[in-house]
């Protein structure tokens, strides 16, 4: 299972996402739907048969745990896949900055003009995640900008994805090697200076 979703992560990741979140979603109403009908079906019954709503809720809580912790399988290869990204496009510099390589893609797609003509947009969506410190800002500016991949603001980064062909990029020893840039590559390099831009307006967040 982790073979299969670890491919799909690096060859389609935002499909794969979709995927992950619609199954789950849709596992879990399914479970909750249930429960529900057997719920309504026996509610005359309800305390004459207490000891049965109890095992199913026991049942329900054990199916839910289960997801959860399908859903933290998910998201440890997620991290390891953006570990690597990481390591690709940025230096941890205190705070983590764009090195030469995701300096140059970041001028390639205009990021600059992207970001200042979106910046409201994502600015409510990392509200909305209500971060408490610098570090929230940065791993809420990342997964906001991978979650809205669908919206078509996005519709010009999607087009120069496909039309790019494989970069050369430098290697953390030095070397060149050739890349394949995808738009999870993309979403990343865009994540730091959207971090910078929010903790600008929201200096109480920064740490000097």
């Amino acid at each position: 299972m982790e073979t299969i979703l670890e491919y799909l992560l690096a060859n389609w990741p935002t499909f794969a996402i979709v995927i992950i979140v619609g199954v789950t979603c849709f596992v879990a109403s399914r479970k909750l739907t249930k429960w529900e009908d057997k719920h309504d079906q026996k509610h005359d019954k309800l305390e004459s048969r207490c000891g049965n709503h109890e095992a199913e809720l026991t049942v329900l809580k054990s199916n839910l745990e289960s997801m959860r912790d399908d859903i933290l399988t998910i998201k440890n290869i997620l991290v390891l896949k953006d570990e690597s990204i990481s390591n690709i496009f940025s230096l941890k510099k205190s705070p983590r900055r764009l090195n030469d390589n995701g300096v140059r893609v970041f001028g390639d797609i205009n990021g600059k003009t992207f970001l200042e003509a979106n910046k409201d947009f994502f600015f409510s969506k990392i509200d909305e995640r209500n971060p408490k410190a610098a570090l929230d800002v940065e791993d809420a500016a990342y997964w906001v900008l991978l979650a809205n991949t669908d919206n078509d603001i996005f519709k010009p980064l999607k087009d120069f994805v496909y039309k790019s062909p494989t970069y050369t990029l430098k290697g953390q020893s030095g070397e060149d090697k050739p890349y394949n840039l995808s738009l999870q590559d993309v979403c990343f390099i865009l994540s730091l200076p959207l971090r910078d831009m929010y903790l600008e307006q929201h200096r109480e967040l920064n740490v000097e």
